[in-house]
């Protein structure tokens, strides 16, 4: 007798992590979107043999559905001539306003250096993100992590602004300094870059951890910027050999 069971009917959490496939590119879920259905559908069943699967699965799975989506649609835009005409500008633009806002501060001509700041820190997560989504780049994870943290913190730092919360501010700062470090470490596992620029971006940032408004230590923010400088001119010099050369 043939089975007569009616098909498994997908749950709610199921049906919220298959609607994320309409993150994809147009083009990628014209060609891959049924794959990615049965992808899901298969992690239900193998991964969560005869239990009902629990939310730390579900959101494992939403996870990873967002980075994919999220590197497939910044990689959609990466090309050479996009990370040389606007990466390493951006960095060297954020390194510089960085710089001065921090130079004005140590000066003590004035305190109220958040908009410099912010300017900064936008300059920089532009950068970011060019370098991350750069797919030369080996480490999806750092990078990933790197693209959300840079976003998280120009959130931070423009709520911040606009509320008056000085924590908001400071969690914007750092989260731009974590970004920063998870990719100087990317760049110095891959060899991305000569050492030196990745080092400088790591030891920058760990310098930050140790700074203080209230005293000299400052004049410890400084080096961020500079070292953003520095990466920024030697990401635009290989990427503007790398779009020479390419065909």
């Amino acid at each position: 007798m043939a089975d007569q069971r009616a098909p498994r009917k997908p749950s709610l959490t199921e049906r919220v992590c298959l609607r994320l496939i309409a993150l994809y590119p147009p083009a990628f879920r014209k060609e891959y979107a049924e794959h990615i259905q049965q992808l899901v559908r298969d992690r239900v069943r193998y991964d969560q043999p005869g239990r009902r699967p629990g939310t730390i699965f579900w959101l494992a799975l939403a996870v990873d559905l967002f980075r994919s989506a999220l590197l497939e649609r910044l990689e959609q835009f990466m090309t050479p001539s996009t990370v040389a005409r606007y990466g390493g500008p951006l960095g060297m633009i954020g390194g510089l306003l960085w710089i001065i806002g921090w130079s004005i501060a140590g000066a003590g001509v004035t305190d109220n250096t958040e908009g410099i700041g912010l300017f900064a820190l936008a300059a920089i997560t532009g950068s970011l993100l060019t370098i991350a989504t750069d797919p030369t780049l080996p480490g999806e994870r750092l990078r990933v992590s790197s693209m959300l943290l840079s976003v998280l913190g120009v959130v931070l730092l423009v709520g911040g602004m606009l509320t008056g919360l000085w924590w908001l501010m400071v969690g914007g700062m750092f989260c731009g300094v974590a970004a920063t470090l998870l990719v100087g470490l990317s760049m110095l596992l891959a060899a991305w870059l000569p050492p030196v620029y990745a080092w400088g971006l790591i030891v920058a940032s760990l310098m930050i951890v140790v700074s203080n408004t209230e005293n000299w230590q400052i004049w410890l923010t400084v080096p961020f910027g500079v070292a953003w400088v520095a990466a920024g001119y030697a990401l635009w010099s290989r990427s503007t050999i790398r779009m020479t050369l390419a065909p």
